[in-house]
C-alpha cells in the first residue's frame, strides 16, 4: 500500500508492503523501480525472512502488473510511480528440494483461455516467484485421436526455434502429469490478436507494422524447414510491449525440403489455401496465402471467406473470386491479389519478393526483426488483462487443493520421454 502523503522531498513516497503479514514502509522516490524497492526490502532489519522475498504482488491480483513484478528484468525497468495505486505484497520463495520440475512446484493463480482439448493457466513459480502460462493437454484427447505426434511436434519446434527467433513463444518447460501433458511457456499480457479484432480497427500503417512482424516470423520458421499451417489471430500472441510471437505448432509440418510437398487436409477452414482445400500437394505458398488472409482480416476486420458454414467456406476459397474493399490503396490492394492468388505457382512465395512491395517501402526490416520499434499499436494499460472474462471468473481453488495434495501430479513413467527444461528454467532448479 501507498501512503501518497509527500515527505519532504516531493519525490519521496512511503510504500507499504505487506511481508508475512507485517507491514513494513519503505521511503523512495517515485522515479526510482521495483529493483530497487526489492533491494530495500532485502536490507530491511524488520521483514521477516527478508532474503527470501523473491517477487511482489499486487491486493488487487492485477494481472498485467503481477507479471511484471515477477520477472527480475521487467521490476528494473518498472517505475514506482507506474505502481503507486496499488496494495503491494511481498511473494516468498520456496527452497529447491528437488531436481526435476512437477506441477507441484506451481501455483494456480487464474484460468486464461480453455477450450475442448486443453485449458491455459497463469500459474507462479514457487520457487522464483515467476508467473507463467501453462497449457494443459487432456492426456484422453491424445489417445482416443491420435494425436501424440502433434504435441511431440510442437515441443520440438518451441524448443528447437524460440532462441533462433524473437517472434515464437518461449518454452520452458514440458512434463506430464495424471491425466494431462503440460507445457510450461511464457506468459505474454497482451493475449491473442484476435482479442484486439474484436476490440479495436487497425490503421493501415498498424497493419502494416503487425503483418510486418509475421512475415519475419514466417520467414525465421521456413528457414528452419517448418511450414506453420495454422497462421490466423487466435495463434498470434502480444507481448508486454505489444510485439507479435507465435504460438500453437501441432499442425505445423516438420523438415519440409523445398522439392518435397505436404499432404495433410489440416488447418483453419477461413485461413485455408485453395490447394490444401482441394487436397493437392502443398509446400510454402500455403503459408503466403494465410499471410493474406490474416493482412486483409486486419484491414477490413474479417478474413476473406467468411461464413458460420464450413462447407460453404470451402466453396467460396475453390470457387469464387474474393472481394475487395473500395477504401484499399493500390498498393495493400496488389498486395492482396498476389498473397490470395488461387494459383500458388502464381502466387507471391519468397520473403524477398514480398518485403519489396510498394506497400511495405516504409518499413525499416532491420528495426523489425529487432523488435526495436518502440511504439507498436497495440498498447495497453496495466490495468488491462486483454483476456475474456468468462476464462478469468473461472475458480481454480480447488486445482490448487488437488495440486497440494498430490492428486494432480501422480507418476507416469509412459511419458517420461516428454519431460524438458530449459536453461533458463534450469538453473533456478540447482
Amino acid at each position: 500500500m501507498l501512503d501518497h502523503k509527500r515527505n519532504l522531498s516531493q519525490k519521496n513516497i512511503i510504500v507499504v508492503v505487506t511481508c508475512q503479514h507485517k507491514q513494513v514502509s519503505i521511503e523512495i522516490s517515485i522515479d526510482r523501480n521495483i529493483a530497487e524497492l526489492m533491494n530495500k526490502l532485502h536490507q530491511h532489519p524488520e521483514i521477516p525472512n527478508a532474503q527470501q522475498i523473491v517477487a511482489l504482488r499486487t491486493a488487487s491480483h492485477s494481472i498485467t502488473i503481477d507479471y511484471l513484478l515477477s520477472i527480475p528484468n521487467e521490476r528494473a525497468q518498472l517505475s514506482i510511480d507506474k505502481i503507486k495505486q496499488e496494495n503491494l505484497i511481498a511473494v516468498y520463495g520456496k527452497p529447491q528440494t528437488k531436481s526435476t520440475l512437477t506441477l507441484r512446484d506451481f501455483k494456480f493463480e487464474n484460468c486464461i483461455g480453455k477450450g475442448g482439448t486443453s485449458e491455459v493457466y497463469l500459474v507462479r513459480h514457487y520457487i522464483s516467484g515467476r508467473l507463467f502460462a501453462l497449457k494443459m493437454i487432456k492426456k484422453q484427447y491424445i489417445t482416443d485421436c491420435r494425436r501424440l505426434e502433434q504435441v511431440l511436434r510442437e515441443k520440438k519446434i518451441l524448443s528447437q526455434v524460440m532462441n533462433q527467433s524473437k517472434f515464437v513463444i518461449p518454452l520452458y518447460a514440458t512434463f506430464a502429469i495424471k491425466d494431462h501433458l503440460c507445457f510450461l511457456m511464457e506468459y505474454l499480457p497482451g493475449g491473442e490478436m484476435f482479442y484486439h479484432l474484436q476490440h479495436y480497427h487497425f490503421t493501415d500503417e498498424e497493419a502494416r507494422l503487425y503483418i510486418s512482424e509475421v512475415i519475419c516470423a514466417l520467414e525465421d520458421l521456413h528457414q528452419h524447414n517448418i511450414l506453420y499451417r495454422d497462421l490466423k489471430p487466435e495463434n498470434i500472441l502480444i507481448d508486454i510491449k505489444g510485439h507479435i510471437k507465435l504460438t500453437d505448432f501441432g499442425l505445423s509440418k516438420l523438415d519440409l525440403k523445398d522439392d518435397q510437398l505436404a499432404n495433410s487436409f489440416c488447418g483453419s477452414p477461413e485461413y485455408m489455401p485453395p490447394e490444401v482445400v482441394n487436397r493437392q500437394g502443398y509446400s510454402y505458398p500455403a503459408d503466403f496465402y494465410t499471410l493474406g488472409c490474416l493482412l486483409y482480416e486486419l484491414l477490413l476486420g474479417l478474413p476473406p471467406h467468411y461464413s458460420q458454414n464450413t462447407e460453404e467456406i470451402f466453396y467460396k476459397i475453390q470457387n469464387e473470386e474474393i472481394t475487395f474493399s473500395d477504401e484499399l490503396n493500390s498498393d495493400v490492394l496488389s498486395l492482396l491479389q498476389n498473397l490470395l492468388e488461387k494459383d500458388y505457382n502464381k502466387r507471391i512465395h519468397d520473403f524477398h519478393t514480398l518485403k519489396k512491395n510498394p506497400w511495405f517501402i516504409t518499413i525499416d526490416w532491420s528495426a523489425i526483426r529487432t523488435q526495436s520499434i518502440k511504439k507498436m499499436p497495440i498498447s495497453f494499460n496495466l490495468k488491462d488483462t486483454n483476456i475474456h472474462q468468462e476464462f478469468l471468473q473461472m475458480d481454480v481453488s480447488h486445482l490448487n487443493q488437488q495440486n497440494d495434495a498430490g492428486e494432480l501430479n501422480s507418476c507416469d513413467d509412459l511419458f517420461d520421454f516428454f519431460y524438458f527444461v530449459n536453461d533458463q528454467l534450469k538453473d533456478s532448479l540447482k
